[in-house]
């Protein structure tokens, strides 16, 4: 119990530091394959906290520190070294909590 209580703590003050962002990805064909690439290319960027890409939507969702990471630094990125094409999606309010729903649900 201590030791989940240690976590959230340092998973909101991570949160309170970071910014989220949003991305469309297009061009991915097979789940598996390509969805592993974007994760990598992403989580492969210093100061990216975390990375997930839906393949059925395909949206990517970035969570950075701002002061190592911007979303054109993520643009430019996966441009560089993927086939794939990606643009910006407008933020929504709820994206901050997203992964922590996905961590706390399971």
């Amino acid at each position: 119990m201590k030791y989940k209580t240690i976590l959230m703590g340092l998973i909101l003050i991570a949160t309170l530091f970071s910014d989220q962002s949003q991305f469309k990805i297009d061009g991915m064909v097979c789940k598996n394959g390509c969805v592993y690439k974007v994760n990598s290319t992403v989580t492969s960027i210093d100061g990216v906290i975390y990375a997930d890409v839906n393949f059925e939507t395909g949206i990517l969702s970035v969570e950075y520190n701002p002061k190592r990471v911007n979303d054109d630094l993520i643009i430019k990125k996966i441009t560089d070294e993927t086939t794939f094409k990606i643009i910006k999606k407008e933020k929504e309010l709820k994206n901050k909590s997203n992964w922590l729903e996905k961590i706390f649900s399971k």
